[in-house]
């Protein structure tokens, strides 16, 4: 285990590496005159450059990079893009001679990296495995029926697709509330502190997210971290939260862990693209903010707190929890799915 630390000591984290006596051939460290002109043009510096070639000492995977990318990304006129991280600045991509420039790296979201070699991402499993899968599939797809229900302002609420004797939920307050001192840190440095403070404002609003009550603060419950994603490009959203629900201590699992995510619609990808082929003219829609259209059930909303500030001034922690499905939250596709399949089904019959 060892800790890596940015240069500026605003961010270190414990890492556990495996050793070996080289990891990989060497990269040219950038020596662009004309790049690094323009990356300063835009206040971006480089520690890594040089006309050298060192040995790679230290290499982070896939596994690590979600956890310290930050969301900002500037496109350069060579054709490279600059991607901030906690660690600093790195470039990747091609340039306009086609060559790489420093990098390149692959970004995954939800996704488990050995799985991109497994059989059953093509479809292939063993039949015994299959038979255990469709019996997942059953029982969890029987639990969203008997649990869903319409409220009163015709808003569907869904429960949680928990699995039948998951593993003990660590509550994960102490790493909630270290990843929410680290970002808020980074909203002031970064005067994005206002933004994401309205963010949780609206959802409060709009019944998205709700104050815990002080008369439940003291019930068994779980955390969960929250980071800012910022995109000064964007037109709409500059700065929004993302939560983790993989996150886990060692000895307990994550929430991620715990919540069925069968039926798998990976297989169905390739029959749905042969019929759009197969008419003349193909229709497509989109439900604006998809998940936060549906309810979660009151029971299972304790799972899914978080912590943020009372008030701007950040001297006082407030508990809140989310009142519809999370992104972020693994079963959440499945319920989604369900809901709309749910909902054409009703709407066919009452038709």
């Amino acid at each position: 285990m060892v800790n890596v630390e940015s240069l500026n000591r605003k961010y270190s984290t414990p890492l556990s590496l495996l050793e070996q006596q080289k990891i990989c051939s060497t990269l040219r460290r950038i020596n662009d005159r004309k790049l690094l002109s323009e990356l300063a043009s835009r206040g971006i510096k480089l520690t890594d450059v040089g006309r050298d070639s060192p040995p790679i000492r230290v290499l982070l995977g896939a596994d690590i990079l979600g956890s310290i990318l930050t969301g900002r990304i500037e496109i350069l006129s060579s054709g490279v893009s600059a991607v901030e991280t906690l660690l600093g600045w790195t470039i990747l991509g091609l340039g306009k001679k086609k060559e790489v420039v420093n990098l390149v790296t692959l970004s995954l979201q939800n996704i488990y990296v050995p799985k991109m070699w497994d059989l059953e991402v093509l479809g292939i499993t063993d039949p015994t495995e299959k038979i255990n899968e469709s019996l997942l599939e059953e029982e969890t797809l029987t639990h969203f029926k008997e649990t869903i229900r319409t409220c009163e302002d015709q808003r569907y609420e869904v429960a949680l697709p928990w699995l039948a004797g998951h593993p003990a939920l660590y509550d994960k307050y102490d790493a909630a509330e270290s990843r929410l001192r680290t970002a808020t840190k980074r909203l002031i440095n970064e005067n994005y502190f206002e933004a994401y403070n309205n963010v949780f404002k609206q959802w409060e609003a709009e019944g998205i997210i709700e104050a815990v009550p002080i008369n439940q603060l003291a019930k068994e419950v779980h955390y969960l971290p929250h980071r800012p994603v910022i995109k000064p490009s964007s037109n709409t959203t500059k700065v929004r939260p993302v939560f983790d629900a993989s996150f886990k201590k060692p000895g307990f699992a994550s929430l991620n862990e715990c919540l069925s995510v069968f039926p798998s619609l990976i297989h169905k990808i390739l029959p749905l693209l042969l019929r759009f082929r197969s008419g003349s003219i193909g229709v497509i829609a989109d439900v604006k903010q998809a998940f936060l259209q549906i309810r979660l059930r009151t029971e299972d909303r304790d799972v899914l707190r978080f912590l943020w500030w009372e008030n701007t001034g950040c001297s006082e922690i407030r508990i809140y929890r989310h009142c519809r499905v999370v992104f972020g939250v693994f079963s959440s596709p499945f319920l989604l799915n369900a809901t709309i399949s749910y909902h054409l089904e009703r709407e066919k019959f009452q038709t």
